[in-house]
Parts: C-alpha cells; sequence; structure tokens
C-alpha cells in the first residue's frame, strides 16, 4: 500500500520569526555610547581647556600687576636716591664753607694768642671754658698749614661731590620722567611694553599647545586710570604723575626734614661768655666778653643751597670822653668767616664760592587723589582670549573627529563682540597695594606713597561690573 510520505515541521515557528532582531538594537545603543563618548570627551577636554585658560589669564593679570608694583618701587627707590643727592649737596656746601671759616678762624686764634708754644691767650685770661679748646686747636693747626691743607682738600672733594651728585640727580630724574611719559603714552596709544609682557606669559603657558591671545585693552586699569576727570571725562587721570616747577614743595619739605637731622648741617652754633669780667668796666658794672659762633645751611626756595659760618669776638672797652662820663662801649672782631653757595646761576670750579646746581629736581609720586586715598590700590583686569577652534575638541584640533551633526554643540560657544569669532574667555583681575613687610616700630601706620618700595601685587576676585562687561562682549546678558 503506498502512502504519503510525511514531513518534520519546526515545534516552534515563532522563534525562527524573531532571528537577529537584537542586533539592531545593539546597533541603537552603540551609536547612542559613541555620540555619548564623543560627548564625554569634548566636556572632559573643556573641562581641561578651561582650568588651563583660567589658570593663564590668572597668570597673565599677575604679570601685569608686578609690573605696576615694580615700576612705582623703582619710583621710589629713585627718589629715595634723589633725597640722598640732595642731602650730599647740602653737607658739601657746608663743609666748603666751614673749611673757609676755619682757615681765617686759625689766622685770628693766632693773634689771640692761642698757639702751642703760646703762654698767654685771651680766651684763657678771662676763663672761657668752651671757646679755649677750640681756639688753641686753631692756633695749632695753623702754625703746622694743616687748615689750610685741609681746606683746599675740602674744597675739591665737595667740588667733585656735587658735581657726581648732580649728574645722579638728573640720571635718576631723566629714569622717572623717561618711565612716567612712555607710561602715559602707551596707556593712551598702545600697551606694547605690558602687553607684550602678558602675551609672552600666556604663550609660555600654552607652548606647543595651540594659540591663545590677550586683549589689547584691559576692562580696568586704574594704575592709568585711577579718577574720573568730571570736567573731561576722556582724559584719564592716572593714579602716579610727575611733580615740577611748584609742584616740588612735598620733596622740597621731606628734604629739609632729613637734613635738618644731620647735627652739622642745619645749625653751626654757640656761644661762649667770659668767667672773668672785663676790669676796666668793673667801677661801671658788671661786663663780660663773650664769642657768638654762628652758622648753617639752608634751601633757598627749590632752586639754591646757601651756607654760612662766622665767630666773632665781642669786647667791652672803656670809653673816656673829654667832655662827658666814662662809659663801657662793646666792639665786635671777626675771627672768621665762612659762605658757599650752590644755585643754577653758579659754575663748576672747585675754587669757587657759587657751585652749579640745578635745584629741587621734579619726581614721581602718586597724584593728589591717591595721596587722599588712605589705603590706594591700582586694579587690573584682562581678558585672555582661546579661539574655539584651538581647543583639543573633536570639532577642533583633537585627533578625534566626528560628524557635524554630533558636534553641533559647537553652535553654544559665544562669539566675541570685537573679534566676531567663536571664542572661550579666561577673566581675572589683580590689584597692586601698599604695605609694609614688618610692622614699624614705633606703632604708626604708614600709608602708601612713592617714597617708601613696599608695593607688592596679588590676584583678586574680578569684581561684578568687570564681569559684566566681559559678558557683553560676548554677547552674554545676565538676568
Amino acid at each position: 500500500m503506498w502512502t504519503k510520505p510525511t514531513r518534520a515541521w519546526p515545534t516552534s515557528r515563532s522563534k525562527c520569526g524573531q532571528a537577529g532582531q537584537a542586533l539592531i538594537y545593539g546597533l541603537f545603543m552603540l551609536t547612542a555610547g559613541l555620540a555619548a563618548l564623543f560627548f564625554l570627551f569634548n566636556v572632559g577636554q573643556l573641562t581641561q581647556e578651561k582650568a588651563k585658560l583660567v589658570n593663564t589669564s590668572d597668570a597673565v593679570a599677575y604679570s601685569a600687576g608686578v609690573m605696576q608694583a615694580r615700576a612705582m618701587n623703582f619710583a621710589a627707590y629713585t627718589n629715595r636716591a634723589l633725597i640722598a643727592n640732595e642731602l650730599a649737596i647740602a653737607q658739601s656746601v657746608s663743609l666748603a664753607s666751614w673749611g673757609d671759616y676755619l682757615v681765617q678762624h686759625g689766622g685770628s686764634a693766632l693773634g689771640l694768642g692761642c698757639s702751642s708754644a703760646g703762654a698767654y691767650s685771651e680766651p684763657a685770661a678771662e676763663w672761657m671754658l668752651r671757646y679755649l679748646p677750640v681756639c688753641l686747636s686753631l692756633g695749632t693747626s695753623t702754625q703746622g698749614n694743616v687748615l689750610i691743607a685741609a681746606d683746599n682738600a675740602i674744597r675739591v672733594a665737595t667740588s667733585a661731590a656735587t658735581a657726581l651728585s648732580e649728574a645722579f640727580k638728573t640720571l635718576n630724574q631723566t629714569a622717572q620722567i623717561v618711565l612716567k611719559t612712555s607710561q602715559d603714552v602707551l596707556a593712551l596709544v598702545l600697551p606694547v611694553a605690558r602687553l607684550s609682557v602678558m602675551q609672552d606669559v600666556a604663550d609660555a603657558n600654552y607652548q606647543g599647545d595651540g594659540a591663545v591671545r590677550v586683549d589689547v585693552i584691559p576692562l580696568r586699569d586704574t594704575y592709568y586710570w585711577f579718577h574720573k576727570d568730571t570736567v573731561n571725562p576722556l582724559n584719564p587721570s592716572p593714579m602716579v604723575q610727575i611733580y615740577a616747577g611748584a609742584q616740588r614743595t612735598r620733596l622740597r619739605d621731606l628734604v629739609v626734614n632729613v637734613v635738618n637731622r644731620d647735627g652739622l648741617t642745619p645749625s653751626r652754633t654757640w656761644s661762649d661768655t667770659a668767667l672773668i669780667p672785663q676790669a676796666d668796666c668793673l667801677f661801671l658794672g658788671v661786663y663780660r666778653n663773650h664769642v657768638e659762633r654762628s652758622g648753617g645751611t639752608q634751601l633757598i626756595g627749590f632752586d639754591e643751597w646757601r651756607a654760612t659760618d662766622q665767630a666773632t669776638y665781642y669786647r667791652w672797652n672803656l670809653q673816656t670822653p673829654k667832655w662827658s662820663l666814662p662809659y663801657c662801649e662793646e666792639s665786635a672782631q671777626t675771627l672768621g668767616n665762612g659762605d658757599q653757595r650752590a644755585s643754577a646761576s653758579g659754575v663748576t670750579t672747585a675754587s669757587s664760592h657759587h657751585w652749579k646746581y640745578s635745584g629741587i629736581p621734579g619726581f614721581a609720586e602718586l597724584s593728589a587723589e591717591a595721596l587722599q586715598d588712605p589705603d590706594p590700590r591700582a586694579q587690573f583686569a584682562v581678558r585672555v582670549l582661546r579661539e574655539s577652534n584651538q581647543t583639543r575638541t573633536s570639532d577642533a584640533r583633537a585627533d578625534i573627529k566626528t560628524t557635524a551633526r554630533l558636534n553641533a554643540y559647537n553652535n553654544a560657544v559665544p562669539t566675541d563682540a570685537l573679534t566676531q569669532s567663536k571664542v572661550y574667555v579666561g577673566l581675572s583681575a589683580a590689584e597692586t597695594f601698599f604695605k609694609r613687610p614688618t610692622e614699624r616700630g614705633d606703632g604708626m601706620q604708614e600709608i602708601g606713597s612713592l617714597f617708601n618700595p613696599y608695593w607688592q601685587t596679588h590676584l583678586m576676585p574680578v569684581p561684578d561690573s568687570v564681569r559684566e562687561a566681559a559678558q557683553l562682549l560676548q554677547g552674554v546678558v545676565t538676568p
């Protein structure tokens, strides 16, 4: 019997129909994972770029602050040098006058009997206890020609010292003027020097890692624009200015104060009175002879140092007129004179009693507004720009590249209003301030000036107004 052959079928048709569906799901998840991986890569790169850009902007702002602090400390050191030069000129004028006076007084001392061999001297007979040793030493020195040789040596040395002080003063003054003038030019035209330093610092941080750029014009710079001129708002009032002409009062007063601390220069005045009264006048009263020593060095106006020295012997003498009663009259004998000047009309010859002198120099100091501030500070804020195509992200300089669709996030990078390019920005601020490294011994608090080199710099929080200005430049408006 013939029968129809049978065929074996799978026990489950549904399992055979689902084969390969997991592959589609896997491809989808793989694509999503790759996209997430690229985004994660970019986020990591951007985080690293942000940290590096912030560190770079901090270094750039700090370098600008250091330049300002060094400029102000340089002005302080040169101001101190100017004061030292003035003190040297005052002392030179004093010594030259004093030397001439000693030579003349030495000759007069011999006439008074003050010598090494003399058994009698007028000051000794009258018991002038203070003047007697002076008279003896001057008379003895004159006998050995010591005073004349010393005067000649003093004149040569002090004349050379004055000329050298004038030369150094000119150099210091010129350095300050050049520094301040260059700063003003750079502030008003193009800050080439400071910008060059800041750009060098930024480039050093990104060496071999693409390009970075520092803003030419900082967002805040109170070193050059410390005070706003209400009459002319476009005319900046800097923190530092040059004082010249009638404005030199501050330096003049300080120089006089320093000179007056010297024991020899400001005043060389004393006197001595005889203990023994004048015998001729005893029946008329007690009259005692005396010696007056006067002298000192003064700054006349702004442009002349003058030193004078004089000693005078005052004696009482009995006068017996023919037709009137006798009386005692005082007479004066000049023992010695000295006179030395230094002014613009002088000459440089050592033997001259009138030396060449340029006067109290112009100098750099804080502006009037800054001097009124108990804590003047120069603030500086700057942007450092990194164009988006310079970053090591998947759409820029990284070796990993993706499609334009996956890099659509790049549209969120702000566009700079000045360069019209997509940039990342680092914003930092620094300030230069005055602070002594140690407290004063007298407990007094010292305010900032350009006569003490204690200017320092540190980073500071970016002010809100500066941050808002930076955001506007990037087209970002904060609510």
